[in-house]
C-alpha cells in the first residue's frame, strides 16, 4: 500500500516489513528469488528479531546491488537460514525513474514496478509446508 515512485529521480526507495507472528514452528529458507522490473537498481532482504534494533540483530538474507531485469533466478544458500515467529523480514528496493514523466505504480506490466522476494522454504521439523499453512 502506498507504492508510488515519483518520476525523473535517479534514486527512489521503498521498504516494507513482514512480521512472522503466528508462525508456530521454525522454517528453513534454502534460497530466495528477488523480483523487480526494468527500473530496479537495488534490493535488500534482512531478517531481524521483532522489536530489536542495531546491526547485531540483523542478518542479511540477500543484497542485490546491480539489479538486471533480464537476470532473474533462484539463489540458494550454502546452508539454510532459520526463520521463526519472533522474526521480521525487512525488504528495501531502489529504482532509477530518470526518463519517466509520470509516477510509476505497482503492477504486473514491465513498465510498472514491483518489489518482491520469493523464498524456497521447508519445515525445520519436516513435513509439508502446505499442511502447516492450512493449520494456521
Amino acid at each position: 500500500d502506498g507504492f508510488e515512485l515519483p518520476p525523473n529521480q535517479p534514486s527512489v526507495e521503498f521498504k516494507f516489513t513482514q512480521t512472522l507472528f503466528g508462525l508456530p514452528e521454525p522454517l528453513l529458507v534454502h534460497g530466495i528469488f528477488p523480483h523487480m522490473h526494468v527500473m530496479g537498481k537495488t534490493l535488500k532482504l534482512e531478517k531481524r528479531l521483532v522489536g530489536e534494533t542495531g546491526d547485531d540483530n540483523v542478518e542479511c538474507l540477500g543484497d542485490v546491488q546491480a539489479w538486471d531485469f533480464h537476470w532473474q533466478q533462484l539463489a540458494f544458500y550454502e546452508q539454510p537460514i532459520t526463520v521463526d515467529g519472533g522474526d521480521q523480514l525487512d525488504v528495501k528496493c531502489g529504482w532509477d525513474t530518470t526518463g519517466r514523466t509520470e509516477n510509476t505504480y505497482w503492477g504486473e506490466g514491465t513498465t510498472d514496478e514491483m518489489c518482491l522476494v520469493f523464498a524456497y522454504v521447508t519445515r525445520a521439523q519436516g513435513g509439508s509446508v502446505i499442511d502447516l499453512l492450512n493449520s494456521l
